[in-house]
């Protein structure tokens, strides 16, 4: 039975364009992005609320299930139901004897 089947949810990979920086490096420019649509499974974490001064922060970490062969990297960010979320590390990859099995990418989300 494969695992896409689960893939019900619509997500699309959001990458920024690299410019040029001071010295040799380099900034992304999230004014200036392309996007890739696939489907995949969101699935919680964990959710936490802080409380600074005056002002509530809620974090929550999800893990994004995609198909194989997906391109997506730790600097790219992704949509899900019209909400944004910044992936958290590179994306690893499951396999099995016949091959790649599919993707897990960590997503963290800040609100507050």
């Amino acid at each position: 039975m494969s695992i896409t089947r689960f893939f019900v949810r619509d997500v699309t990979i959001v990458r920024a364009a690299t410019v040029a920086g001071y010295g040799d490096g380099t900034s992304l420019d999230w004014d200036t992005t392309t996007k890739t649509t696939t489907k995949g499974w969101l699935d919680q974490l964990t959710g936490l609320e802080q409380q600074s001064g005056t002002r509530d922060t809620a974090v929550s970490t999800f893990k994004l299930f995609l198909p194989a062969g997906t391109d997506v990297t730790a600097d790219d960010r992704v949509t899900v139901d019209d909400t944004t979320f910044d992936v958290e590390g590179p994306p690893a990859s499951f396999w099995q004897p016949y091959g790649e099995h599919h993707l897990e990418v960590s997503l963290r989300r800040v609100d507050g």
